[in-house]
């Protein structure tokens, strides 16, 4: 069954007679098609339906009014995108075409996409994206506010698809368009946004247009799986069921009780509680679906009805559709969305790779294949300083770890050799800046050891003999007595050390750091300081990592759970320490100490749990901890668990 609300620019759509249709008083209408609806698209003037056996059909807003459809004779048509005035579909085998521009029911095919396989498509109002097979992403339509992505504020507009080099090398789970925004999410929940940010709908903390990709990073750790735009409006969907929206919130689209706009993502608390399963942005209204109660929620403009529940006027709170209880027990989707994309590139293949190689033979070529994808795909990207945020360093820290099972099994020389060409350099100190300073964006913890003498170049301070004192006492201390006598030699002594000896090591270093870097306030730090936000500290105190601590499938009073912490509270300090190690790869912490990190504790229910092993998900602070029978189980598996286990990223079963 079909539930509409809104401006009907004819009963049913055309889809079915108008006395097929029922209408409630709440305005909502409901009708049951004679053949099945797979997806409906609305742009701005078009409302597109794709059907189940493969053809399209489309009504347009007047005066050009009235329902056309179409087929394609080799293909069956499997998505269908709408922006302002045209629209773009997608076949089963991945072929692209454009609705013809002149208002004719007539289906053209994108020639520059003909030998690509295309899983994803999404359409802005003047502007169209595309995902294919191989992890590209490509954009064509107008510029205006850089929603192509191509990286130049006066970029012209394009007729044809561009690839979108800033975001090769990162395996994409979904893309999106608004107005004259777009967004991108990766596999592993980073959001990416660029284009038109008027009213803070990138979510970035500002009104700056973006011409390439930005990373949203106050999204990073929230588990993203879905992205929604409006015209000028995103919300965005977490694992967990919660719901944040930012951009305008002139019709109170953002649902916070207010007609103000967000410059930042702001959780919907109108919602909280809610596991919401499914949301759908219009241009200037928003849907969210609860999955488990088949409610529908609605905010935003309601001036033409389009918020179901029998009112003209604005919303700024979630409430819900008015539908009747017999079709609201039948909810499963509201379509405003594009669907997941599969996956081909994707660095959870290559940690599942490390693990895999470890443990068997060769299988039919596969190193061979890794090896093509990484130099095809991954080693590309490294050359292209725009590539942002965290997913960059997981690139960078990945591909050591690949390089070092390769060469395990005698592979992966020449692999290594291209790696060092990829920015024009074969020196080590220029790729150890640029993971130092994507570390340090993306407060990840690195003790290198560096002394504090690296850290005064960096902010462009002159070491002195007190910095010669930490690297070498002797030396220091022999200076420090001549240094009433001869002043100059000691100076000069101090430059050679520092600068001139190594000028070469710094110069590349400090390049890599450089770009690395993505935040611009770090040169108000202190040399100290900065030492210690990239090193973290030390000092533990144990009993905070148990007041953090969260739970799921359980609770602190649960018997497992009081045996964890029994256990782990009785452990050696260096036994404690390789549990951090375990569980989030380093035992430095950051600044403010154990009461900084997340720690998920899962009760895993096996019929063997015996036999089983703890597990820790290191990006997400998870602690997987089967159903033990004992207290003495528990006290032997953690323990090899934290003392055995050689695994990057994640630590798995055993």
């Amino acid at each position: 069954m079909l539930c509409y609300w809104g401006e009907e620019v004819r009963a049913g759509f055309g889809l079915l007679k108008p006395d097929g249709v029922q209408r409630s008083d709440w305005g909502v209408s409901c009708c049951s098609p004679k053949t099945r609806i797979t997806q409906i698209t609305p742009g701005g003037r078009l409302l597109g339906f794709v059907r189940g056996e493969g053809s399209v059909s489309f009504i347009r807003a007047p005066p050009t009014g009235g329902l056309q459809g179409g087929r394609l004779s080799k293909y069956r048509i499997r998505s269908m995108s709408c922006g302002e005035n045209d629209a773009v579909l997608l076949t089963n085998e991945g072929k692209v075409f454009q609705l013809n521009k002149y208002n004719i029911c007539r289906f053209v095919p994108i020639k520059y996409l003909a030998d690509r396989t295309v899983i994803q498509i999404a359409c802005g109002d003047q502007h169209c994206m595309a995902l294919t097979d191989d992890g590209q992403l490509f954009t064509w339509g107008q510029n205006s506010s850089g929603q192509l992505g191509l990286g130049k504020k006066d970029e012209s507009s394009s007729q044809s698809p561009q690839p979108l080099k800033s975001m090769t090398g990162i395996p994409l789970a979904q893309i999106s368009a608004g107005g004259d925004h777009s967004f991108a999410l990766s596999l592993s929940g980073v959001v990416f946004g660029w284009g038109r940010n008027n009213t803070g709908q990138l979510g970035l903390g500002d009104r700056e247009d973006r011409y390439v990709p930005v990373c949203v990073k106050s999204l990073n750790r929230k588990k993203t799986v879905l992205i929604s735009c409006g015209e000028d409006h995103t919300a965005v969907l977490t694992k967990d069921g919660l719901v944040f929206t930012s951009g305008s919130g002139c019709y109170g689209q953002l649902g916070h009780n207010s007609f103000s706009d967000e410059l930042r993502p702001r959780l919907l608390g109108g919602l909280w509680g809610s596991e919401v399963s499914q949301i759908a942005c219009g241009r200037h209204h928003t849907l969210a679906l609860v999955g488990s109660s088949k409610t529908i929620y609605s905010f935003g403009c309601g001036e033409q009805g389009q918020l179901g529940n029998g009112q003209h006027t604005n919303q700024c709170v979630p409430l819900p559709v008015q539908l009747l209880h017999s079709v609201r027990l039948r909810v499963s989707h509201i379509f405003v969305f594009s669907v997941y994309s599969e996956l081909c590139v994707s660095l959870l293949f290559l940690f599942w790779f490390i693990a895999f190689v470890l443990c068997f033979p060769d299988p039919g070529g596969i190193f061979f294949q890794v090896e093509s994808v990484v130099e095809r795909d991954l080693l590309p990207s490294l050359k292209n300083t725009t590539a942002a945020g965290i997913e960059a360093l997981r690139v960078y820290l990945i591909l050591p770890e690949l390089l070092r099972v390769l060469r395990k099994i005698q592979r992966g020389t020449q692999l290594t050799i291209d790696l060092a060409k990829t920015s024009g350099t074969t020196d080590g100190f220029y790729y150890l800046g640029i993971i130092c300073g994507m570390a340090f964006s993306n407060h990840i913890h690195l003790n290198i050891g560096f002394p504090l003498a690296l850290f005064k170049k960096l902010l462009h301070l002159n070491p002195t003999l007190r910095d010669l004192e930490e690297l070498s006492p002797v030396e220091a201390r022999c200076n420090f007595f001549s240094e009433c006598a001869v002043d100059k030699y000691v100076d000069l002594y101090v430059d050679y050390f520092f600068n001139k000896s190594v000028e070469y090591q710094f110069t590349e270093f400090a390049k890599g750091f450089f770009e690395g870097v993505h935040v611009k306030f770090w040169t108000m730090f202190l040399p100290e300081e900065l030492r210690l936000l990239l090193y973290g500290t030390c000092e533990y105190k144990w009993e905070e990592l148990q007041k953090i601590a969260t739970y799921e499938g359980c609770g602190p009073l649960d018997d497992l759970i009081q045996n964890f912490w029994t256990v782990f509270l009785e452990l050696s300090e260096e036994h404690q320490k390789k549990f951090l190690v375990f569980m989030y790869g380093s035992d430095w912490l950051p600044v403010g100490g154990l009461s900084q990190l997340r720690l998920n504790i899962r009760k895993r229910v096996y019929e063997n749990a015996d036999e089983r092993f703890p597990a820790a998900q290191t990006c997400y602070g998870n602690l997987e901890l089967p159903n033990y029978s004992n207290i003495d189980v528990l006290r032997a598996r953690l323990v090899h668990a934290i003392t055995c286990c050689e695994t990057f990223g994640r630590g798995f079963s055993f």
